[in-house]
């Protein structure tokens, strides 16, 4: 099968963006952990209520077939967390997306969907309407982890869904419920200073992730962090019947904000950037990357 240039294009932009989800689902190994003298733990209230606003924009360059295109992508997502029971060790939380709106341009043309458009008939709309307004339930420790969600196993797989909350888990703003949850907590130790240092890395067999955590301040109700890293990615997928095999090695760096209090992370913006090349149809297409995710968490 022959495919157009813009047509590639598409499918290697969602490769790049899928591959690049790396959910930390392998083998997390903490490099140098934080001291643990005065500990701190997740700090919630029965009832209580989050909003989370994510934002993404990222582009991707590709050269193929003598041309050289950009694609580029806005996704906005809302999402709400309600704790549904507070547990000596763990909470019962409520999940729910609430909208999803993304724009696409790419050799002059516009691509848009928004889940509040109730008459929006596209393909989009047909993959994202069992994640818009579906309650999940999961259990979040007293760590900040997601230790366990609830699924509704009765419903076949929407691999178009997946896909994109895959691009939004892959620019660490979110997208699946793991991941969502997973970036609004960060539980710190209470005795941590300004300069003190850890790291962490997330292997798994189709990548590496290596983060480096810096404290930048302390000051009144908040501590700033610094996130400085690198990932690499091997991985084969298939999208509208192709397969591809996508390698990448991106930088990532960024700025996390938590509340010392809750351990609630109000803000966490990351930006990243990756070369690499994607395998498909017999043909090498090498690509740059780069994108810029921003999440905000406010109290209901």
């Amino acid at each position: 099968m022959k495919l157009s240039v813009q047509t590639s294009c598409i499918l290697i932009f969602c490769a790049v963006i899928f591959c690049n989800c790396s959910k930390h689902t392998g083998k997390q190994i903490a490099q140098a952990p934080l001291p643990q003298v005065q500990e701190r733990r997740l700090l919630l209230n029965q009832g209580q209520k989050l909003q989370v606003d994510n934002t993404i924009s990222a582009t991707n360059s590709v050269e193929m077939m003598g041309q050289s295109m950009d694609v580029k992508m806005d996704i906005i997502m809302a999402s709400q967390l309600e704790v549904k029971e507070k547990r000596d060790t763990a909470y019962n939380i409520s999940f729910v997306t609430t909208r999803i709106a993304t724009n696409m341009e790419m050799m002059g043309q516009t691509t848009n969907y928004d889940s509040d458009k109730k008459d929006d008939d596209n393909e989009m709309a047909k993959a994202m309407k069992d994640k818009i307004n579906v309650p999940v339930e999961m259990e979040v420790n007293n760590d900040g982890k997601v230790i366990n969600i609830k699924k509704d196993t009765t419903k076949p797989v929407n691999k178009e869904a997946d896909a994109m909350a895959s691009m939004m888990s892959s620019m660490n703003a979110g997208g699946d419920e793991r991941t969502t949850a997973g970036n609004i907590f960060l539980v710190l130790s209470k005795d941590l200073k300004t300069g003190d240092k850890w790291s962490d890395s997330v292997i798994t067999t189709e990548g590496k992730t290596y983060n480096d955590y810096t404290i930048v301040s302390t000051d009144g109700d908040s501590t700033k962090v610094t996130l400085t890293g690198k990932q690499s990615i091997i991985k084969s997928i298939e999208a509208q019947g192709m397969e591809m095999t996508v390698t990448l090695e991106n930088k990532l760096s960024g700025e996390i904000i938590v509340d010392k209090k809750t351990s609630v992370v109000t803000r966490k913006s990351v930006t990243t950037e990756g070369t690499g090349t994607t395998e498909i149809m017999g043909q090498s297409v090498p690509m740059t990357t780069k994108g810029t995710s921003t999440s905000l968490v406010k109290q209901l």
